[in-house]
């Protein structure tokens, strides 16, 4: 933990954006930060990093609030008592041969690109998100059983899953 200097706060404080006082507004960002950082937090997972560093990328200059708001929502979700080894080791499961990390390397093509399914950006009915929360919760099935079943991505199970999971 850092404990930061009286100048380091003042900085920080003054560099701050103007957060929205209207409630409608502030309600709108806090669902914005919490489904942006759960679609990275997923994202990372399931896609290519160079796409995610594309679309961070794209709101530094787009919508600079929101990429704060979801760092400070990505930053909430951690935990500081997990050692830093438990936070990366999902990448420990990575399939061999797949290098998640190479979009680190500034020049290098990525590996094993994995395009996102016709089903990402489709949103989900009532009906369907009622039969996703009743199959996450048996907790039996896989990510994709449940994605098949349902009629959606493995994106939007792990979505909901982590959801539910920050919720309990």
């Amino acid at each position: 933990m850092s404990d930061p200097s009286h100048a380091r706060i003042k900085a920080d404080t003054d560099n701050c954006p103007t957060i929205p006082r209207d409630p409608k507004a502030i309600g709108g960002l806090i669902s914005t930060m919490q489904m942006d950082a759960l679609d990275l937090i997923v994202d990372i997972r399931e896609y290519d990093p160079a796409m995610l560093w594309g679309r961070l990328n794209r709101w530094r200059t787009e919508d600079p609030l929101r990429l704060i708001a979801c760092t400070v929502a990505l930053a909430a979700m951690c935990n500081p008592d997990a050692p830093a080894r438990d936070a990366l080791a999902w990448l420990d499961s990575a399939q061999p041969g797949a290098d998640h990390l190479r979009a680190l390397t500034p020049g290098t093509p990525p590996r094993n690109k994995k395009r996102p399914s016709d089903w990402s950006n489709r949103p989900i009915t009532a009906q369907q998100t009622t039969l996703l929360h009743q199959l996450i919760d048996e907790g039996r099935l896989t990510y994709r059983t449940i994605a098949e079943r349902v009629g959606c991505s493995d994106k939007t199970v792990r979505r909901h899953a982590l959801a539910r999971q920050a919720a309990a």
